[in-house]
């Protein structure tokens, strides 16, 4: 028994010691704490303030994607409402991409509503190719807009449209030790 002790103690030894094992130990660990640590930096960035404008040539339609907008981010990732350009022409797209690129403004969103088509084009506009986080956000505001702008065409009032647009505040409770805890209660 000795000797199978002996054996697996060298055998153990000798696979530490190499450095394929070395290198597998110090590099996977690190690598994934850099996919981690790269995601939450790529995270805090994306949500920062961010300092927009929305350009259409239909004013009904840039407000409502700018009320949307306003609705969907709450105050402390916001610093100014975001700024509407109507009409919108080549000039007006000149200026917006110079202050882009003087840092003046974060992007901007350019909705052109064509005759003929219900749904506007729409391309934003930013410094980063990768802002893929406030496209998320925009699609969402773009698309609650657009419902918002063929409501108040249709005569509703901008209260009864608040109102069948009202997201619902879901409350989490949790069961602890057989009775119902308010989960921000629960330590």
């Amino acid at each position: 028994m000795h000797e199978v002790w002996l054996i697996a103690r060298r055998e153990y030894l000798e696979r530490v010691r190499s450095r394929a094992f070395l290198m597998m130990t110090i590099l996977f660990p690190l690598f994934i704490g850099l996919m981690v640590g790269g995601s939450i930096f790529a995270g805090k960035l994306s949500s920062g303030a961010k300092e927009i404008a929305i350009t259409s040539n239909n004013e009904v339609l840039a407000r409502a994607v700018a009320t949307e907008i306003q609705k969907e981010r709450p105050d402390s990732t916001r610093t100014k409402d975001p700024e509407i350009v109507v009409p919108a022409s080549e000039a007006q797209r000149a200026e917006l991409n110079r202050r882009v690129d003087d840092r003046l403004l974060d992007g901007y969103l350019w909705l052109e509503q064509k005759p003929g088509m219900a749904v506007p084009e729409a391309t934003f506009i930013s410094r980063s190719a990768g802002d893929l986080f406030s496209v998320g956000g925009l699609e969402s505001a773009v698309d609650r807009g657009l419902e918002r702008e063929q409501l108040l065409q249709h005569g509703a009032t901008s209260a009864e449209i608040n109102a069948m647009t009202r997201r619902a505040d879901i409350q989490t409770m949790q069961i602890k030790r057989g009775q119902l805890v308010d989960r921000k209660s629960v330590v």
